[in-house]
């Protein structure tokens, strides 16, 4: 087979005469399909690349504590198992909604893991304050924001399992209910290809397991939800929803007794609610 270029645009010039047998024509355009597909699955498929650093793993008794590298900071998921534990969303104290601070649920030795939820407007850093939630937030009963119709949400039935509620779906559901963003995976499938890198909140689950994930980053460093979502089917999520992120992007847990915080600033966002890792029952209301 002849290998041609041009010469100034006017004809084809003859670079090279070389005979390619089907095999290697075949393996060539196997090779050029998947580096073209997807390239962070392939980076996060190792733990390793440009930027990314390989998984750190601690267990704990109840839930693991993965941390990680990508090329503008850190991050860091918590998961836990549905069988031993359960996933909470956080009820405003009194309406019209009141801010909160992360550290405050671990006051119940039955909270092990918080993350920050829905998005929301607008920013307070003191507790206590009025603040509204953007998007669909539902709990014991009664409905405290309804749905935008334009973001994804996450619903609790009354057992416990999670659901990937669709603007659609919101309108019909009674349960347990808090507002995000876009989904990130459907079943395994990516479903946000494109977005701007900042930091990155975002629920994943499988059959099994349940993961709070958060990446740091800010003004277009971070990770994108492509990316973000790429990351959390690796660590095993078919489902992800991406949460509140930018600044108010927070994980916080138990580890050997001490409470730990990422990103570890120093300044909590007072935000109206939060995801909770517990055992059951809660005591906070």
């Amino acid at each position: 087979m002849a290998v041609t270029g041009w010469d100034g645009g006017k004809k084809p010039v003859i670079l090279k005469s070389m005979r390619v047998f089907p095999s290697t024509l075949l393996a060539i355009v196997i090779l050029f399909v998947s580096c073209a597909g997807a390239p962070y699955d392939a980076v996060f498929s190792s733990g390793k690349g440009p930027g990314f650093t390989s998984i750190q793993e601690i267990q704990l008794d109840s839930f693991r504590v993965l941390r990680g590298g990508h090329p503008d900071g850190k991050w860091v998921a918590l998961v836990f198992t549905k069988e031993e534990n359960r996933l909470k969303i956080s009820s405003p104290k009194r309406l019209p909604l009141e801010s909160q601070h992360a550290p405050s649920f671990f006051q119940d030795e039955n909270v092990f893991g918080v993350m920050s939820a829905s998005p929301h407007d607008p920013i307070r850093f003191f507790a206590h304050q009025e603040q509204n939630v953007s998007g669909f937030f539902r709990t014991n009963g009664e409905t405290h924001s309804m749905p935008d119709g334009r973001h994804d949400a996450l619903g609790l039935d009354g057992d416990g399992m999670i659901h990937l509620l669709s603007p659609e779906h919101q309108k019909e559901w009674t349960e347990d209910a808090v507002g995000g963003f876009y989904a990130l995976l459907v079943q395994g499938v990516p479903q946000q290809p494109v977005s701007v890198r900042d930091a990155l909140c975002a629920i994943g689950w499988n059959d099994h397991e349940v993961f709070l994930f958060v990446a740091e980053g800010r003004d277009g460093k971070g990770l994108s939800y492509e990316e973000g979502g790429a990351l959390l089917h690796t660590l095993g999520a078919m489902d992800a929803l991406a949460m509140d992120g930018g600044g108010s992007a927070r994980l916080m847990w138990r580890e050997m007794g001490v409470l730990k915080s990422f990103p570890p600033r120093f300044a909590h966002r007072a935000l109206p609610n939060f995801l909770l890792m517990t055992h059951e029952p809660l005591s906070l209301p």
